[in-house]
C-alpha cells in the first residue's frame, strides 16, 4: 500500500493520467486552488491498495490553497 498526498500544483490532466499508469487512484472532484474562491484542483491525494472516504475540503484558510482532508482506510 501507498499513500501520497501533497500541493502538486498540477492539474487533473497531468495528474490522473500519471497516477492510474503507475496503479494509483487519485480523487479529482475537489477544488484547492485559489484558496477564497476554489475553481481548480491543484493539491492531491495518491492511493495504491488504500480506500478514501470522506473527502473534504478545508474550510480554512491557511495558505493560498485550500487542504485535502480524508480518512484513509489501508
Amino acid at each position: 500500500m501507498r499513500l501520497v498526498g501533497g500541493d502538486f500544483n498540477l492539474l487533473r490532466d497531468d495528474v490522473v493520467p500519471i497516477s492510474e499508469k503507475f496503479g494509483f487512484d487519485a480523487p479529482h472532484e475537489y477544488k484547492t486552488s485559489q484558496a477564497k474562491k476554489p475553481k481548480y484542483q491543484i493539491d492531491w491525494l495518491l492511493g495504491k491498495d488504500v480506500e478514501f472516504n470522506n473527502i473534504e475540503v478545508s474550510g480554512i484558510l491557511s495558505s493560498d490553497h485550500r487542504a485535502l482532508i480524508a480518512n484513509v482506510r489501508l
